[in-house]
Parts: structure tokens; C-alpha cells; sequence
């Protein structure tokens, strides 16, 4: 016998024997078998012997660890689901039908973000290619039964409140969807806690907490990605904790099965949100403990530990990975005509998007090339100009971004003064020569003659001292100055093209031109010019550029003296999927880091806990959908994981100091169950400290659902030793509170009537934002009824409803508009644009420009310029310009206040307004007051009678 071999049975025999003394002296409740007790008397030979004792409870001991291991207790026991639990479960889903799916087809109209992702699902259904910052599988889902529901994809859910009846969308249905996966969450949680060693009250509580939760509710009555993401979270959590249920049969079919089925839902839940990777997270640290147990465990051999290291994987790693890649590739599949999100991607990947207009163009490019530059990194088009001129700065003509193709997009290679001047002397005029790294060239715009240009002038929107304004200068009869000369960069090229890294290739070589005067890069940042500008894109010269937005690369390149049939070819090459899956990924994670702008109901982490505000979702007069949680069930849930944090503690400080606590024999339970749930919504509520992107508070609901089920499994393992009466009344005492609370706030969650006084009583915190005065008073609907019996329609006319002031109205968030409208093409240029442009044209192609416009770099007294030789004229005519600028600086800054005294008059306007309504209202309340009062001199118990019949039904969903 081995050395190793003899050691390992005398630790296992030390182990056995300490383990049957630590059962005895704590007086443990475990019932060993004769087997067992035979077993511990007599250690087997067999090294992989396990006695079931381990596994059922908490404490290892270790002769090189003075501490105790904590194992699952639940491990080795396959998890069977009795009778009496599958009716208890039957019966609490069939309640919480009713609660999920009453009214659900209220209201008629677009809610919150169902403006994006019913919008999405449109754009599936007629396979048109958009961009969204959340994967795509819950988008797919709702495409999926919309177009199951006859869903056609033309109604565009542009705005919230648009009526959906006016049209034929079946938004009941695809609400359907989501209010299922959300009514699934019931019988999950139930099967998660049962698998997890919950007793049959904790089953029940958890399940019955989540199905009132009034935030689980609101989000899943609506065409809302969070729902589906909390589904596969629930999902994942179930299937891994039966999984741990096999751990004593390992690599059995049914242990495969469900590893398989944790991986494949943990890639479903990252396929539609981000927020999934933190479900990766929380499945990873109990794994990584898992093995470390086992690796730490003599009796466990380091195959074993090999085969299940790898074992999670196949199951944890690579199977949500394929899931994931999966759903894009259907996505990529599905999507395949020309869309909006276009202009967020580079020209190689819209090759692989129909409609696209790119082809092949010829491979060198020389000076007097004929070619089309488009800006890389924002893909908003093409460097442009055209016969207009801008109103502000130099009043030159205008050089733009333009995304359509246009004759104007079109430049020609120059050459500049000197080289003209040195080629005048050459006997190779016709020689072609190609433009290399570090070259001096002009830009000549193909229509109108003039010449790329900048100088030191601030640009017309972007008005910074280090960006300059950049123009088209010169023409036919002034060649212009060397404020006209760019010194070309060639920054990158594509390997299968070697020479484009030294010499300008179309579509490969990628380039900065830097002015050779001024110094700064020709640079362009998705800022927009007025409508005198046609909306199109601003051109800069910026200095000390940002690499990305300083790029440029030419797409099409033509020569007169080359023939371009036999000239050699390039194209964009199409992008393989993983090229596409890695460029979407890149614009998305940029797009949603830059969703940094401020929402009337954002907020950030700290306030979730304690519920300090909601969301308005959707309103209209007498109806509000706020999203807003039951308060004890989001309190209680923070307090259970506080609590489990804090006992943590002082259990490991009192087994420091020789104790050995064992919480009445469930001490592994709660470490195993609660601990989980507690790693679970941490992972879950703490990362979002670190986004600097708008959070919101259906950001929190993931980790409210492991708050729930920790909540529960803690009243769990505290109450098993009070009698079964006490047990039974903490637990009935909080559904009591929760169903009291649930029903007080679901008519805000159903969108249903309301009063006024009721709204306002309802409010625990001043910061819960949702309007009461969308609802009538009691009082009002007492008078209001009244003039309809006694007076009649015309009368009751004359009773005003409660005027709607929303502290804020309902706007979709997670939203990605502006970063569209930022994308999105300038207008087309129509008829009256090109009737102004060739009347701009006449108007100015025989102006000299030559003395008025050109402004150079401030110079120091008695000191020139070499490359210019009209200075002095150049100089006065700064000095006008100069001068001109500032009386209209001066004027504008005058209009500026002008504009800003009338804005605070009219702010001044409607609280004047409000306090004239306020008044008018106290006289019409003293005017209903004495109508009740005539109604009031009636018989007595005919009043009671029409009080009673007038009150308000309680809030309670009716089917």
C-alpha cells in the first residue's frame, strides 16, 4: 500500500470518528443507519466512501484547519416533489392568473418603453436592420408572437398614449407574453426554494410574496424586456439548485441534464440584457467553492476533481456562450434589408445589409483623382460642400458631412502653389503620381472649384478656440493660399494591400489631413448646422484631434487619364458573422456608455433599497400606471440580507474564539440557502455602483427576486424551533401586510380609478412622485353625480374635472433616439434647396474672394508671411471681418437677453394662471359643498342610502 494511500485512510478515519463525536456531543438529530454505524466503526477501504452524514451536515474537520467546512445540506438527496405540494402549487398559480392576467388589455394604448420594443419587434417582423444597446432575444420573443398574432410590423409605437385600438395590433397578445413568463416566476420560486431544503410554508410564502409584488406585477402587464429577464434568471437559479440536488450522483444523466439546462437559460438570460452577466457572476463564485471544497477534500481525488472542473465548463461556460452567439446569429439572419442602424456601422459590415450602394472603385489613387471621402469613425457620410454659404464666421461657403450619394460629394487632388511652380519646369507633365504618406495636397471641390480650407476663425456651432472653421475657398480665377494645404497621414492600412500603409489605397488606407498652417486635423463629431446649413453635418479643423473622429478613408476614386475597366480594383471586404458579432458589440457598448444624459425619473443604486421613487409609465385624466414596489417585501428583503451579513460575522468571529455554533442544527442550511440568495442579489444590486449611464429602478427587480426568496428562506430556518401556531401567525402577519399594500397600490399598477384622497393617504414617502390630482375627489364625484339626477347633462357641464399636472410625464427610457437622430442622415436635398443652391451659385461663383475672406493666423507687429503674398491685404480684411464679428456678437447677445426676459415673463404667466385656477376651484368647491348640503336636508336614511351607493369601489381587480 502506497504511502499517500495510507495517509489518506488515516485522515479519513480521523475524519469519521470526529465526525461521530461532533453528531453525539451536539446532541444531533441525524439518525444514522446500521450501515452508517457499522461504516463509522469500520472505515471502509474504499477511498471514495462518502457517509451520507457529510452530506447532511455542516461541520468538517480538517488536522491541518482548526475550522469548520460548510457543506450543502442538501446534497446527495435527489429532490422529489410530493402531491401535497403539486395541488398547494396549483392552487397558487391559479390565483395568480387572476392577479397577472386581469385587464390586461388596459390600457388601449403605447405604455413606456413599449415605444422601443414594440417598435423593435416591427422591425423584425419586416427584417429591417436597427441597432438596440439589450441583445436580441427578448425583442425576437415579442416578434415572435406578434407576428403568431397576425402583427404586420407597419405600426411604428412612435409615442406614449398612441391608441393601438385605431389600428389592428395584437398588443393584448404580445402583453400576453411577458404577463406569462412573469406568472411562471410563481411556481419557479416555489420549486427553487423546495430544492434548496425549504420547508412546505417557506415554499408557499416565497411564492405567494413574489405574486404580489406589485413591481413584478406592473412589468409584466407590458411589452417590457425585464419580465423575460427575470424569467430566465428564476430559471437559471431553479435548474442550478437542482442540479446541486444530484451532486451525490454525479455525471448521471439526470446531473448532466440540469447543468446543461443551467447553462443553456444563464445564456438565455444574458441574450436579453447585459444585466444576465451578473447571473454568470453569481453562478461562478458558487462554483468556484464548490471545487474548492473538493479540491480541498482528502477523499476526493484529483481526477475527480479534473472531470468536474471540466464538466462545468461545458455546462457553465461554453453552453451559455453558444446560446448567446446563437440567438445573434438568428438576429443577423433575420435582419438582412437596410435599416436605421446602418449609420451606426462601418461600410464593410453594410455590404452585408440589402440595399447598400458600395462597390468596387479602383485601388490607386494619384493627384488629379476624382474621389469620394467618407468620415470613419461616425459613418455619417461624405466630406461635402455645395454653393452655399454659412452666416456666421468667414461666410464662406459650406463644407459638410452629407450621407447621400450626390455629385457634390466629389473632390480632385491638387497640387499646391509651389509644386505647381515646380512641375511648371518638369518635362513629365503627364506623369501620374500617387499620394504617399506625408505628402502636401489641395482638395478642389469637383463642382464649384473651390478649395478645402481653414484658418484661425472659430467653426459656426462648435465654438471652441481650438477648433477652427473649415470652408471651400477659391475657384477658377484665385487659386486660393496656402491656408488650402493638408499634409496627408496615412494612420492604417489592410495586410492584403501592403503597399496602402505608405501609399493612399481606396478603401484600405485609412488617413488623417492635418493643416499645414494651423496644425490641426480635419475632424468631425456628429454635430448638426442649422437648418440653413440643410441639418447636415459640421466639418472642423480641430487641434490635438481624438484619434477615432480624425480618420478618413476614400471610397471612390476615378482618373481621367486611367482607364477604369482595365485600372486595378478594390472593395469592401464582407465581414464574416464573428467580424459582424464583434462590431455590433463595439457600438453597443459605446452607445450605452453614452447614455449619460439625465431622465425625470432616473436614479441612482442607493435609493432602490428603501424605494425612494417609482417611474411613471403612461397617464392620461384618471388613470396612472407608476411603477412602484410593495414596500414591506422591498424593506423586509434588504433587512433579511443586512441580517444574514451581520450574523456571518459574528459566527466566524465566535468560532475564532473556540466556539462552535451550529443555529440549533441550521447553521449549513442558512449559510447554503440564504448565503446563495445574498450572493445573488449582491451581484446583482452593487455592480451598477460602477455605471455612469442612466439606471432606473426596474434595474433593482432582479435583485428584489433573490432579496424575496432570501427573505423567505430566512423566516424559514428562524421559525422552525417556535411552535407551528407562532410559525404560522409571523407568517400569515406578513402576507396580510403584503396583500393590504398590494391592493392599495394596484391602481397604479392596473392603471384603474382612483380618488384623490385616497392617493394622497396612500403615499408612505413624500418623494413617491405619482400625481393624485389625475384622480376626482369624493367630493366631486358626490356632486358630479348629483347635477347628473337632479340638473342634468348641462348643468354638470359647468363642474370642471381635476385639472392634470403631472410632476413629470411619462417618457421612454433606455432609449437610444438621440443617439439616431445623431446617426441619422441630413434631409435630402429637394427642389426649392437646389433652386437655392443654384441661385446661391450665380449669385456668387464671379465673386472675388481673394481680398475679403481668407483670414490667416494673427501675426506680431512687423513680422509676414512667406507663403502669402497679399498680407497686408489679408490683414485688413481680417480686421473688417473681425470687427464685423463682434457687432454681431454684440447684437446677438442682446437678443440672447431679450429672448431670456420674455422666457421669465411667460414662467411668470401660468403661476399667475395657477393661482387664478385655485381660486376658481375653492368657489366651486364651496359650490358643490352646498349642493350636498341641499341633498343632506333629505330623510336620513334615504341620504345613507345614496352615500352609500355613490362611495368608490376599493381597488380591487374586478374580472
Amino acid at each position: 500500500m502506497s504511502s499517500e494511500k495510507v495517509r489518506s485512510r488515516k485522515q479519513q478515519r480521523y475524519y469519521m470518528n470526529s465526525e461521530f463525536n461532533s453528531a453525539s456531543q451536539h446532541g444531533s438529530d441525524y439518525d444514522f443507519n446500521e450501515n452508517e454505524k457499522y461504516n463509522l466503526a469500520n472505515p471502509s477501504n474504499d477511498l471514495d466512501y462518502v457517509p451520507a452524514y457529510q452530506k447532511d451536515h455542516a461541520v468538517f474537520q480538517s488536522t491541518h484547519l482548526n475550522q469548520a467546512k460548510l457543506a450543502d445540506p442538501t446534497s446527495g438527496k435527489r429532490f422529489r416533489f410530493t402531491k401535497k405540494r403539486l395541488i398547494v402549487l396549483g392552487l397558487v398559480f391559479l390565483m395568480a392568473a387572476y392577479f397577472r392576467l386581469w385587464k390586461l388589455s388596459h390600457p388601449s394604448k403605447v405604455v413606456f418603453d413599449e415605444v422601443h420594443f414594440g417598435k423593435h419587434a416591427g422591425l423584425y417582423i419586416n427584417r429591417t436592420f436597427f441597432l438596440d444597446v439589450h441583445p436580441p432575444l427578448a425583442k425576437m420573443m415579442f416578434a415572435a408572437a406578434g407576428k403568431i398574432f397576425g402583427y404586420d410590423g407597419k405600426f411604428d409605437f412612435k409615442t406614449i398614449g398612441l391608441d393601438y385600438t385605431s389600428t389592428n395590433v395584437p398588443y393584448a397578445s404580445m402583453r400576453f407574453m411577458p404577463a406569462f413568463l412573469g406568472l411562471a416566476m410563481v411556481p419557479i420560486t416555489y420549486i427553487t426554494i423546495a430544492a434548496f431544503g425549504g420547508s412546505e410554508e417557506a415554499c408557499l410564502l416565497g411564492s405567494l410574496l413574489v405574486t404580489f409584488e406589485n413591481s413584478f406585477m406592473t412589468i409584466s402587464r407590458l411589452i417590457l424586456l425585464d419580465s423575460i429577464l427575470i424569467f430566465f434568471t428564476g430559471l437559471t437559479v431553479m435548474f442550478w439548485a437542482l442540479f446541486l440536488r444530484e451532486e451525490g450522483h454525479p455525471f448521471t444523466k439526470t446531473w448532466w441534464v440540469y447543468l446543461i439546462l443551467t447553462g443553456v437559460n444563464m445564456g438565455n438570460a444574458l441574450s436579453s440584457k447585459w444585466v444576465g452577466l451578473f447571473l454568470v457572476g453569481t453562478i461562478g463564485v458558487w462554483t468556484i467553492k464548490d471545487l474548492w471544497f473538493r479540491i480541498t477534500d482528502y477523499r476526493v481525488t484529483l481526477n475527480e476533481v479534473n472531470k468536474h472542473f471540466w464538466a462545468r465548463v461545458l455546462g457553465l461556460i461554453v453552453t451559455p456562450l453558444t446560446v448567446y452567439v446563437f440567438w445573434f446569429y438568428i438576429h443577423f439572419s433575420v435582419l438582412t434589408l437596410s435599416g436605421s442602424g446602418n449609420n451606426f456601422m462601418s461600410p464593410e459590415f453594410q455590404t452585408t445589409v440589402g440595399g447598400s450602394h458600395l462597390v468596387s472603385t479602383m485601388r490607386d489613387v494619384y493627384y488629379g483623382s476624382k474621389i469620394r471621402i467618407r468620415h470613419d469613425a461616425t459613418n455619417a457620410g461624405y466630406l461635402h460642400s455645395h454653393a452655399s454659404r454659412y452666416e456666421t464666421g468667414s461666410k464662406q461657403q459650406q463644407v459638410t458631412l452629407y450621407s447621400h450619394r450626390d455629385d457634390n460629394n466629389y473632390w480632385i487632388i491638387d497640387y499646391t502653389l509651389d509644386q505647381k511652380k515646380k512641375l511648371a519646369n518638369s518635362t513629365n507633365l503627364n506623369e501620374l503620381k500617387p499620394i504617399k504618406n506625408g505628402d502636401v495636397i489641395r482638395l478642389k471641390h469637383a463642382n464649384t472649384k473651390k478649395n478645402l480650407h481653414s484658418h484661425n476663425l472659430r467653426a459656426p456651432v462648435t465654438n471652441k478656440d481650438y477648433i477652427n472653421e473649415v470652408s471651400g475657398y477659391g475657384g477658377d480665377d484665385f487659386d486660393g493660399d496656402s491656408n488650402d494645404d493638408w499634409i496627408v497621414r496615412i494612420m492604417d492600412g489592410d495586410n492584403s494591400v501592403p503597399s496602402s500603409f505608405n501609399q493612399i489605397v481606396s478603401i484600405h488606407s485609412k488617413f488623417r489631413l492635418i493643416h499645414k498652417n494651423e496644425k490641426c486635423a480635419l475632424f468631425s463629431n456628429r454635430v448638426k448646422l442649422p437648418k440653413w446649413g440643410f441639418e447636415q453635418v459640421e466639418v472642423v479643423c480641430m487641434k490635438h484631434a481624438k484619434y477615432p473622429k480624425s480618420i478618413w478613408r476614400i471610397e471612390s476614386a476615378t482618373h481621367e487619364k486611367i482607364n477604369y475597366d482595365t485600372a486595378p480594383k478594390v472593395s469592401f471586404k464582407i465581414p464574416g458573422f464573428f467580424e459582424k458579432f464583434i462590431e455590433s458589440h463595439v457600438v453597443m457598448l459605446r452607445v450605452n456608455n453614452g447614455l449619460t444624459g439625465s431622465h425625470f425619473y432616473d436614479s441612482r443604486p442607493f435609493s432602490w433599497i428603501y424605494l425612494r421613487r417609482g417611474i411613471g409609465y403612461w397617464s392620461e385624466k384618471g388613470h396612472t400606471i407608476y411603477l412602484i414596489g410593495n414596500p414591506i417585501i422591498w424593506w423586509l428583503a434588504f433587512v433579511s440580507i443586512v441580517s444574514f451579513v451581520a450574523i456571518q460575522l459574528v459566527l466566524v468571529l465566535r468560532d475564532q474564539r473556540g466556539y462552535n455554533d451550529q443555529m440549533f442544527g441550521y447553521r449549513a442550511q442558512y449559510m447554503n440557502f440564504t448565503g446563495f440568495f445574498g450572493i445573488g442579489w449582491a451581484m446583482h444590486y452593487f455592480p451598477f455602483f460602477l455605471m455612469g449611464r442612466q439606471l432606473f429602478l426596474h434595474h433593482y427587480l432582479p435583485a428584489l427576486w433573490f432579496g424575496i426568496v432570501a427573505l423567505a428562506s430566512s423566516i424559514d430556518i428562524f421559525t422552525r424551533k417556535v411552535s407551528s401556531k407562532a410559525r404560522t401567525v409571523i407568517m400569515c402577519a406578513l402576507l396580510f401586510y403584503t396583500l393590504r399594500l398590494y391592493f392599495l397600490y394596484s391602481p397604479v399598477g392596473y392603471g384603474t380609478s382612483w380618488t384623490r384622497e385616497a392617493c394622497e393617504k396612500s403615499k408612505m414617502l413624500s418623494s413617491w412622485d405619482f400625481s393624485c390630482k389625475q384622480y376626482p375627489s369624493i367630493a366631486e364625484k358626490l356632486a358630479k353625480q348629483t347635477f347628473d339626477k337632479d340638473q342634468g347633462k348641462k348643468d354638470n357641464e359647468k363642474i370642471q374635472e381635476a385639472e392634470i399636472v403631472d410632476p413629470g410625464q411619462p417618457q421612454p427610457i433606455d432609449n437610444i433616439d438621440e443617439e439616431i437622430r445623431l446617426n441619422q442622415p441630413a434631409p435630402m436635398i429637394n427642389d426649392e434647396d437646389k433652386k437655392k443652391l443654384e441661385s446661391d451659385w450665380e449669385k456668387f461663383k464671379n465673386e472675388d474672394v481673394k481680398g475679403s475672406a481668407s483670414l490667416q493666423p494673427e501675426k506680431k507687429d512687423g513680422e509676414s508671411n512667406p507663403e502669402n503674398k497679399n498680407d497686408k491685404q489679408d490683414d485688413k480684411a481680417g480686421e473688417i471681418q473681425n470687427k464685423e464679428e463682434k457687432k454681431e456678437e454684440q447684437k446677438q447677445e442682446e437678443q440672447k437677453k431679450e429672448e431670456q426676459k420674455k422666457e421669465e415673463q411667460k414662467q411668470e404667466e401660468p403661476k399667475k394662471e395657477e393661482k387664478k385656477e385655485e381660486e376658481q376651484k375653492k368657489e366651486e368647491q364651496k359650490e358643490n359643498q352646498q349642493v350636498i348640503d341641499k341633498k343632506a336636508e333629505e330623510p336620513k336614511v334615504e341620504n345613507e342610502n345614496q352615500v352609500a351607493k355613490d362611495k368608490p369601489a376599493p381597488a380591487e381587480p374586478k374580472p
